[in-house]
């Protein structure tokens, strides 16, 4: 196995620039090869982080315990220079680092905080090709999966489609998507297994906007899984539990019988509608009444969050409350199991359940089958989905010993509907969410109307909301568009060439897009749609 692996890390992080700043603040380090090799080691690894996750973080700084730090860095203080507090503070002189130094000692209580970290960059587009040592990077448990790997090497990506949808996202993901392409694009995929057996790779962070513009052997992405997947796994230590606590063996469905919640449950989560169900009794909503898909999706968080995942709670309320209701032998289990091994335990059983089940179907298929395996889901093309299905039935119910519900559809559907949507009705209106940097709520909101209602539009037609956007993409306001500037990103393989290719690929959709509201001028401004258009024009050109 070899022992580094290829990252695009900025030209600053690189040893030699880092050996000139320190030269440029008369450090007596500069000539200490050893202390400039561990502290560029140590901001290359703070920068992957930032990049391959960085909404898990706040405005790109890294929370990292003192201990681990120390261990990195050195934690002896005899040992000068080559001490942990050391580095810190001559990288805060060199202006690469930046610290939030408050931290909170967590107690049975209260929840630890610990002190965040965040690399400091004058020149973020300007990158090289370096490498750093996989132990960094992975934990001591962790270990290479070359499958997974290969499979996704298979992956094609239409990247002016890929850049032109990261320019829609928020900065922070705008900088993640394309750290991503770029490693993409010199084979690194920073692929781990954790101790539960769930692969994680440069794919698994990837933001869900990006997906639709990848495919496999050149044909679109479906994902196949298993519904409602972690309550449906539940179901073999639900029935380990009754089994041993009650002292008889009985199948699922006969325990369903003895204890009808259980039935319940069983139904519930072998249909997929485990969630469904909670949200209906919690909305209040009738079996006629449709979910809105938003306000379920955010009921399934809360379940998983607040009953499976969280700790046993001091009073029940809100959906705890009605899964209680519900599943009272289920809510039962769960808390005896807490109560004895911890809350982590169930977090820890549930997903190696999943990946038992998600290996097993891998290994199964035709090695000739290009699939991906994405913690309880696999990606494949349209013709394999029927034998994909198969083969996660059979090995769930061989796991379970009762059969799911297996669902399938495009990878990122949801998404790809959007960008449809955002296509015809306008990318002026879409851009405008991220370039004013409306909060995430008003966003939705916001992309809610424009899409689906369109009142909002007209509500504000030619108020504030117009007169920002004109402020903003005023090409002749050169800080609007300096500003701007800072906020887009573009590959780093991508020569002079493809940044004219992803001009006139915006100049087409700016003019197809127009063109067809100029046509049609009810509810709209004519004029008004003309002068964006040149000024979305112009700004693409002037940044050329």
């Amino acid at each position: 196995m070899k022992r580094f692996v290829k990252i695009l890390i900025p030209r600053e992080l690189s040893q030699n620039s880092l050996r000139e700043r320190l030269l440029g603040i008369n450090s007596q380090y500069a000539e200490n090869d050893k202390f400039i090799q561990r502290a560029s080691s140590f901001l290359k690894m703070l920068y992957v982080k930032q990049m391959t996750i960085a909404d898990s973080y706040d405005d790109g700084y890294v929370p990292l315990m003192a201990n681990i730090t120390a261990r990195f860095l050195g934690n002896n203080v005899k040992r000068q220079p080559h001490y942990y507090k050391t580095y810190i503070d001559t990288l805060i002189q060199c202006s690469l680092l930046d610290v939030k130094k408050s931290y909170q000692i967590g107690t049975n209580s209260i929840k630890g905080k610990s002190k965040e970290y965040k690399v400091l960059l004058s020149n973020e587009n300007d990158k090289v090709i370096d490498q750093l040592e996989k132990k960094i990077l992975l934990s001591n448990n962790i270990v290479h999966n070359i499958d997974h790997q290969a499979n996704i090497a298979k992956l094609s990506i239409d990247e002016e489609k890929y850049v032109f949808i990261n320019c829609l996202l928020s900065p922070s993901k705008r900088k993640q998507g394309i750290n991503i392409l770029d490693h993409i694009s010199i084979g690194t995929y920073f692929v781990k297994e954790d101790q539960n057996g769930r692969v994680h790779s440069i794919i698994t962070r990837l933001p869900k906007e990006l997906r639709c513009a990848f495919t496999i052997d050149d044909m679109q992405i479906y994902e196949v899984d298993i519904k409602s997947c972690q309550p449906f796994v539940f179901l073999r230590t639900i029935h380990q539990e009754l089994n041993y606590r009650k002292k008889k063996r009985r199948t699922l469905e006969e325990w369903g019988e003895v204890h009808p919640d259980i039935g319940m449950y069983l139904s519930d989560t072998t249909s997929g509608k485990i969630y469904e169900n909670i949200h209906r009794r919690l909305k209040k909503l009738k079996k006629t009444e449709p979910c809105d898909p938003d306000e379920l999706k955010e009921t399934k968080l809360k379940v998983l969050a607040n009953v499976f995942f969280a700790d046993i709670p001091s009073s029940i309320r809100g959906v705890t409350r009605h899964f209680n209701d519900l599943y009272p032998t289920v809510f039962d289990i769960l808390c005896n199991l807490k109560q004895k091994y911890g809350y982590k335990y169930i977090s820890k059983i549930l997903q190696q359940t999943e990946s038992e089940i998600m290996i097993e179907a891998i290994n199964s298929l035709d090695t000739a089958i290009s699939r991906i395996r994405l913690h309880d889901c696999i990606l494949c093309t349209k013709d394999n989905v029927e034998t994909v299905k198969g083969v996660i039935l059979s090995t769930a119910f061989n796991a379970i010993r009762v059969m799911p519900t297996v669902s399938s559809g495009l990878w990122g559907l949801e998404f790809r509907q959007l960008i449809e949507e955002y296509t015809s009705w306008g990318k002026e209106m879409s851009d405008l969410f991220v370039m004013l940097e409306i909060n995430k709520e008003n966003r939705d909101k916001v992309r809610k109307s424009v899409f689906k209602k369109t009142d909002l539009l007209e509500e504000q037609k030619g108020g504030v909301y117009y007169a920002k956007l004109n402020e903003l993409f005023d090409p002749t306001k050169e800080e609007a568009v300096e500003r701007e500037r800072n906020t887009l990103y573009f590959p780093h393989h991508w020569k002079k060439a493809n940044y004219q290719s992803f001009n006139n690929f915006y100049e087409r959709e700016i003019n197809s897009i127009f063109n067809g509201k100029l046509n049609d001028t009810e509810g709209w401004n004519k004029e008004y749609l003309m002068s964006i258009k040149q000024s979305w024009l112009d700004y693409f050109h002037y940044k050329n």
